[in-house]
């Protein structure tokens, strides 16, 4: 039996969703991220091309991570861009090592720009550990699209009943806002 730490970069399709499932059920009870239909709509059925990282000893997985890589035009050129995802390490076998090789080893994919979604615990790896540069900082904010769900969630099922009719107008709004804006652009 090797001691040596492999890390292994596949493309994602059916035994990649099993294995990347089985260490996320060792973090998470229950959500999406546990969820086989999820996980492969997100990862094997996705337009881009994802990668399953893995970094394993002894057979036994030690960290993963989701290199999804796409094309971002930009005026007449077009940019490779690796999104680091779904960074999870095994914290009963972690080292700098196995941490550290789940991200450096994007360079592998030949990628122009590495864009990551950190949270508040994978943040300071990102920031600090890894030090990638930062080129720009990006945040997203949303509305509701279904108006009904957070009105029935805080004030009950009946009243979220009277406010269908309201998200119905409101959704066709937005399609038409969003179709002119499209015709324009």
């Amino acid at each position: 039996m090797s001691n040596q730490i492999q890390i292994l970069l596949s493309s994602f399709a059916r035994a990649e969703v099993s294995d990347f499932i089985l260490m996320s059920k060792s973090y998470y009870q229950t959500g999406d991220v546990t969820d086989e239909c999820v996980t492969h709509h997100k990862f094997v059925d996705a337009p881009y091309k994802c990668f399953h990282l893995t970094v394993a000893k002894n057979a036994g997985s030690l960290g993963r991570a989701v290199l999804a890589k796409r094309m971002l035009p930009i005026r007449s050129q077009a940019l490779s861009v690796t999104q680091v995802s779904d960074l999870l390490v095994n914290k009963n076998a972690a080292n700098i090592y196995s941490i550290s090789s789940l991200v450096k080893n994007y360079k592998s994919l030949e990628t122009d720009i590495v864009i990551h979604t950190s949270n508040e615990q994978s943040q300071d790896l990102y920031e600090k550990f890894f030090k990638l540069t930062v080129v720009f900082e990006c945040q997203a904010k949303g509305f509701p699209l279904r108006l009904v769900r957070p009105i029935t969630k805080f004030f009950g099922t009946k009243v979220g009943a009277i406010f269908k009719p309201v998200e119905i107008a409101y959704r066709l709004a937005l399609r038409s806002t969003f179709r002119i804006i499209d015709l324009f652009s």
